[in-house]
């Protein structure tokens, strides 16, 4: 079996999540704003604090719906890589193991680096959900050699 060093000297890139999660994630997003929009445009006086945390926890959706919607997934000669509001990137060196977990909206990619938690990458293309199979057939015949 071909080591991911050489089998990824050209990387592989795209979406880290599947159209349809996508669409769902800026649906909700625009459906909640407009909702908070329209309770705050009745005048109830909302008090100052709520608001604050209202806003907040609003900012903080767009921001997490923003990584959805552009996140990407890169699989190279130096590892695997995942655009988040915290980047993910983990070496072919330091990956123990890895497992597909096959979820309706997404595929993931779960990696065992020997420290906890598990680190999971999503897949939102066939080109990357292949290439997860290739890492997880790679790494689960290295466990058995």
């Amino acid at each position: 079996m071909i080591a991911p060093e050489q089998r990824f000297a050209q990387p592989i890139r795209g979406h880290a999540y599947r159209p349809l999660t996508r669409v769902l994630a800026v649906t909700i997003a625009l459906a909640t704003l407009a909702y908070g929009a329209s309770v705050a445009g009745r005048g109830d006086g909302v008090a100052g604090a709520l608001l604050f945390m209202v806003i907040s926890a609003g900012l903080v959706m767009v921001f997490a719906c923003w990584y959805i919607v552009m996140g990407r997934t890169t699989i190279d000669a130096r590892g695997v890589h995942q655009d988040w509001i915290m980047a993910k990137s983990y070496g072919w060196g330091e990956i123990r193991s890895a497992r597909i977990l096959r979820l309706p909206l997404s595929t993931r990619l779960m990696l065992n680096t020997g420290r906890p938690p598990f680190k999971v990458i999503q897949s939102g293309t066939p080109e990357i959900t292949a290439a997860f199979e290739e890492i997880v057939a790679f790494y689960t015949s290295k466990a058995r050699s």
